[in-house]
């Protein structure tokens, strides 16, 4: 792999993926957790 071709996979993952990982991870969280007593304690 060159670096033009890594460029160029970078660009098609930018536009295929809108949103960042942190986004992502957040948003799971909060529709599997929020509302629910269900999850452990965290200390």
């Amino acid at each position: 792999m060159n670096v033009s071709e890594l460029k160029e996979g970078y660009k098609a993952f930018q536009a295929r993926e809108a949103r960042d990982s942190m986004y992502k991870t957040a948003t799971f969280l909060v529709k599997t957790f929020w509302g629910t007593t269900n999850y452990p304690l965290i200390i």
